[in-house]
């Protein structure tokens, strides 16, 4: 009787075991999905990855509907499966808000889904209200918050502290701002190029923050976090600039911009995106990183270009992205006071006629290291120089500066003095080293 207990107890193991073999070999080979992102407006692209699927061909696809199955219209993309996992993508539709599926189904049709994920569609309010979110969350590391939404806001009755209550111009929000107080301008700009910034905008008030939702969200947030500008001539500020007009003047010191892409589709005068001139003490110590700076039509003389700097002593331009410009960075002295220290560096400078330009006028001890000068030629745009240097801008330093361009010859042209150059290179004859 006790063996036959034993062999019974045994037996029971066994089919137990045996099943949860079973339930563990089916749980491991149902078919999944995961997102890259899992959430973001209309337009986001979104790498899904799908693991234990069986072979067979499969449509995945955005269920507008939620009724699991694919219907005409819904976005979608095939993919053959062999070996149980893919990798593909889908463009987020423009829907509204709200949490949709994204689904795989088994071919033919009506493909119905055999696995699903969620997606979280936003509207750029949800992610401003988020970013507001953070900001609150940093006790300290700001001050007063002010939103602009060059689309929707208005300098009459918004008063800026929402993105539903937003003002139209950075220079409204900059009024509202306090000296040294880390006052932050967070920037909502355009999608396209619709109508151009009337005015040049302006910041006068110390150690402002003016960050794009780039800042917050990486390269995804340039999509919202656009600046057109593109003045008539009236707007000039010809004391200040009296050759060219600018998108932006900082006229304080400390400013820091970062996350805006600042872009231009037309070229009828001479523009810069960003100005920094120091006639009364302004515009030194300042940063600007993680932007990009996009210019569009080449003419004979009217191009878009990037940053000028005059007569400031102080600031950091790292990390931005400089496409189609005539000058993508200007530096040069003022009447009151050199232009030095100023560092430029891990910067990617494509398709301009100038990347960076020492203009002379006592332009001293700028450092010019670790920048990508991609010489491609680009809506009529065909670089010139890589680095350019003129008499006047001596005792600067150069280094570990890489050129794309075929010709080592005017990769850099140095008319300066005791300027020094250590590692750079040109991609002429497989790398050449250049000491002007």
């Amino acid at each position: 009787m006790e063996k036959s207990k034993r062999a019974i107890l045994c037996a029971a193991l066994v089919i137990v075991s045996l099943a949860l073999v079973i339930s563990m070999a089916l749980v491991a080979a149902s078919p999944s999905l995961s997102l890259t992102p899992n959430e973001g407006p209309s337009g986001t692209i979104v790498t899904i990855s799908g693991s234990g699927f069986t072979a067979g061909t499969y449509r995945v696809y955005f269920d507008k509907n939620g009724n699991s199955k694919y219907n005409f219209g819904e976005p979608y993309t095939t993919v053959i499966v062999t070996t149980g996992a893919f990798t593909t993508a889908l463009t987020i539709p423009s829907v509204a808000s709200g949490t949709y599926y994204i689904r795989a189904g088994l071919s033919p049709a009506p493909y119905t889904a055999v696995a699903s994920t969620p997606f979280t569609v936003k509207t750029i309010g949800n992610l401003l209200e988020e970013i507001k979110g953070k900001l609150d969350t940093l006790p300290g590391q700001f001050g007063n918050v002010y939103y602009v939404d060059q689309n929707n806001g208005n300098d009459t009755t918004g008063d800026g502290l929402t993105p539903e209550t937003a003002l139209k111009t950075i220079t409204a929000a900059d009024a509202l701002c306090t000296d040294y107080h880390n006052d932050v301008i967070v920037f909502k700009g355009k999608t396209t190029s619709g109508t151009h910034t009337a005015t040049e905008s302006v910041i006068t008030k110390k150690g402002v923050k003016l960050l794009g939702s780039a800042y917050f969200r990486g390269m995804a947030g340039f999509a919202d976090a656009t600046l057109v500008w593109h003045h008539t001539a009236s707007a000039q500020d010809a004391t200040n600039y009296p050759t060219y007009m600018v998108g932006v003047q900082i006229k304080a010191d400390g400013v820091e911009i970062a996350g805006i892409r600042f872009y231009n589709p037309d070229a009828t005068q001479k523009q810069f995106a960003l100005g920094f001139m120091d006639t009364t003490g302004g515009g030194r110590y300042f940063s600007v990183h993680d932007c990009s700076f996009q210019g569009q039509t080449a003419g004979t003389a009217d191009r878009t270009s990037g940053i000028i700097v005059i007569g400031v002593e102080g600031g950091h331009i790292y990390n931005n992205f400089f496409y189609c410009n005539e000058i993508a960075i200007e530096i040069k002295g003022g009447s009151v006071r050199y232009a030095s220290k100023i560092i430029v560096e891990k910067n990617v400078i494509q398709g301009s006629k100038y990347g960076v330009y020492l203009s002379g006028g006592s332009t001293v001890e700028n450092s010019i290291i670790d920048n990508d000068f991609v010489g491609k030629d680009q809506y009529g745009y065909t670089m010139t120089n890589g680095i350019l240097i003129v008499a006047g801008a001596n005792s600067n330093y150069f280094a570990r500066n890489m050129f794309g361009t075929t010709d080592a010859a005017t990769a850099i042209t140095n008319g300066g003095t005791s300027n020094m150059f250590i590692e750079n290179y040109d991609a002429a004859a497989g790398g050449t080293k250049l000491n002007p």
